[in-house]
């Protein structure tokens, strides 16, 4: 029924009345917070806001402002159409549609559709509420700001690592990646090369280094524990070297 909304541009379209759901929308999108980027993405070693930071940012203002987000997947061949709607108490209401691509390293199966899903929704509803985005971690945790700062971070993250490696017990570790639904693999050299046959099928030779989906990390897990070898979560997406000679070079360049 095309007389029930009105088309503001491609992909977005609103009711033919949005007095209410405008009023509402400004109020609630002041009482908007930040997205905490606390997860991580492997391919450029940063951080971003995932969907649930971003539903915790803004659902109870939207609510409380009488506006209900919707979100509702298609999909079409192998792309995959979200529609992010925002839908006022009076009926009114604005919604646009995102398509993405749901196909991951030439796979075409349920997890490469519901990872394109989960990014869908996150990257609409980013889009549509324009929600503001913060790192989780601080100038001082990252150690910007005074000299004085720098060096109390650094200084905790040797000790920490001399603590380590007082107690240091030969392991292999692995990364999970929510973003791309992966585990990298890293650890004692020893250890790695005595299970070569097991981490050898996964080594990618794109990024040079050993990774793992979901079905073969659990895989690993278990021949791992038959083997009696310590494999553990690391939830750093950086090896302790180098995030302690990032800190390290951190305290000189401010006394430099």
């Amino acid at each position: 029924m095309e007389n029930e909304f009105q088309m503001v541009n491609k992909g977005f379209r609103t009711s033919q009345s949005i007095a209410e759901i405008s009023k509402a929308f400004v109020k609630a999108q002041s009482e908007f917070n930040a997205a905490r980027k606390d997860s991580a993405n492997p391919a450029y070693r940063s951080k971003y806001a995932d969907l649930s930071s971003v539903i915790e940012a803004t659902q109870a203002a939207l609510n409380k402002n009488g506006i209900a987000i919707l979100q509702a997947p298609q999909l079409e061949g192998q792309m995959v159409t979200v529609t992010t709607r925002l839908q006022h108490e009076s009926g009114e209401f604005y919604e646009s549609d995102l398509s993405l691509p749901a196909v991951q390293r030439d796979r075409f199966d349920a997890q490469s559709v519901g990872s394109a899903i989960t990014y869908a929704c996150r990257y609409g509803m980013q889009s549509v509420l324009c929600v503001p985005r913060e790192d989780d971690d601080g100038n001082a945790a990252s150690g910007v700001g005074t000299k004085e700062v720098a060096q109390a971070v650094a200084k905790k993250k040797i000790e920490e690592h001399e603590a380590k490696q007082a107690n240091h017990v030969p392991a292999i570790f692995y990364t999970w990646y929510d973003e791309s639904q992966t585990a990298r693999i890293e650890g004692d050299k020893a250890l790695m090369t005595a299970n070569k046959d097991l981490l050898e099928p996964l080594w990618d030779g794109t990024v040079r280094a050993v990774v793992a989906n979901a079905d073969q990390l659990e895989s690993l897990k278990f021949h791992f524990q038959e083997r009696n070898v310590n494999f553990k979560l690391l939830k750093s997406i950086e090896p302790m070297e180098t995030q302690l000679k990032k800190s390290i070079e951190a305290v000189k360049a401010k006394k430099g």
